[in-house]
């Protein structure tokens, strides 16, 4: 499971992250199950993590199971709190390892270890 995390900058991702994911390889991250997060200070930007963030990773073939996960700078300090209700909404979608990664078990048997 990749974790893709990032500050909010101006409604969106960063520019850092942007430029790191821009010199991965066309669908670089084809088979990898990824967590797309965003730490804001306003409520007002939710939206970014999934309006901006999920479809890049999409676009680089990575598998977004999930909604991802908007988190308020506020809420760090009790982080526990937040990430719980999170977790219990999605279980169902990433119990399964093969499922998470979008693979079916002869497929993820080919893949280099």
């Amino acid at each position: 499971l990749l974790l893709v995390a990032s500050p909010t900058f101006k409604g969106t991702y960063t520019g850092l992250l942007k430029v790191f994911l821009d010199r991965l390889p066309y669908r670089g991250l084809e088979g990898t199950a990824a967590l797309p997060l965003l730490v804001m200070a306003s409520p007002q930007h939710a939206l970014a993590v999934d309006v901006h963030l999920r479809p890049l990773l999409l676009e680089l073939g990575a598998t977004v199971p999930t909604p991802g996960l908007a988190v308020l700078e506020s809420e760090l300090s009790r982080l526990d709190a937040v990430l719980q209700p999170w977790a219990n909404r999605v279980a169902g979608l990433v119990r399964d390892p093969l499922a998470l990664a979008g693979l079916q078990p002869e497929r993820a048997a080919a893949l280099p270890a």
